[in-house]
């Protein structure tokens, strides 16, 4: 773990990306390396409890609404937007612990994504069992 530490923090981790993005004949935009987000949001946990699940549908489509993917063929993507997750299921959150912090440039998709957000994750008293892993290097 220090290692791949290491590789992000010197850069040589981005520089590997860029190398495989380029073997594939792709380019990284100078744009997109900097395009920071206007807006950025937090959920945060309502109550103390054990992180239950997310629903990752409700997720995938608040991604979409705020830019990480298209509706349709015509929409444009936001390079800017994103969605942090805090926690894994099984981990135990306080009440005011950040569970997503999402992110972009048109402030009305983010009140869209909230709403959904809101409602994609659950939080029980009784520890969830953590899914298995398909792959555990």
């Amino acid at each position: 773990i220090e290692a791949q530490h290491s590789a992000i923090s010197s850069g040589k981790a981005y520089e590997k990306f860029e190398e495989m993005v380029s073997n594939q004949y792709g380019q990284i935009d100078d744009a997109v390396k900097v395009n920071q987000p206007s807006f950025i949001r937090e959920i945060v946990s309502e109550k103390g409890g054990f992180l239950e699940s997310y629903d990752s549908t409700t997720i995938g489509w608040a991604a979409v609404e705020m830019g990480c993917g298209r509706k349709n063929k015509s929409d444009t993507l936001d390079n800017s937007a994103g969605i942090e997750f805090y926690h894994k299921i099984g981990d135990y959150v306080n009440k005011g612990d950040i569970i997503f912090r999402y992110y972009n440039s048109n402030e009305g998709k983010l009140e869209q994504a909230n709403k959904m957000l809101n409602r994609s994750f659950s939080i029980s008293e009784q520890k969830a069992e953590s899914p298995k892993l398909i792959y555990n290097a």
